[in-house]
């Protein structure tokens, strides 16, 4: 069965914190761009990162950076409405972290009683390479999203 994105959550979806939308607060590993040591190939039934890193500073994990505010522009022109999101990590686990998915998680409410949240990805990348952050080396994930109208 399908869900049904509570309408009165779109209008919060750039808020920080743990409310609706995809913007995340510093330390918040579970909303927001998230990335993963995930190896396998993008598939259209990937509903999670293969093997998120989740948020800290001790071995494997990122300190995962308040997201940046989004970036939207219009190009009249081209009819092009354009997005970019931008999130850091940084690496104060002692050693190297590999990162080699990166991801979108969407939290906001679904279903009839719309009284909890629910997480969605929606995206997932697996990256043509793995990026290394070395120990104190800092990480940045921009995403940019474009949306082209018809005439």
């Amino acid at each position: 069965t399908g869900h049904d994105l509570n309408s009165t959550a779109t209008s919060s979806l750039d808020a920080a914190g743990s409310g609706p939308g995809i913007i995340a607060s510093a330390g918040v590993d579970t909303k927001g761009i998230v990335v993963g040591s995930g190896s396998n190939a993008e598939n259209f039934e990937d509903f999670a990162l293969q093997n998120k890193i989740l948020n800290g500073t001790t071995a494997g994990k990122l300190s995962y950076i308040q997201s940046e505010a989004p970036v939207t522009s219009y190009d009249a022109g081209s009819r092009t409405l354009t997005v970019t999101h931008a999130r850091f990590f940084n690496n104060n686990s002692g050693g190297n972290v590999d990162v080699n998915e990166v991801g979108i998680h969407l939290l906001g409410k679904a279903g009839g009683s719309q009284t909890s949240n629910i997480t969605w990805m929606v995206a997932r990348d697996k990256l043509g390479a793995t990026v290394t952050v070395p120990n104190t080396g800092q990480l940045k994930v921009t995403y940019t999203i474009s949306l082209a109208y018809p005439a």
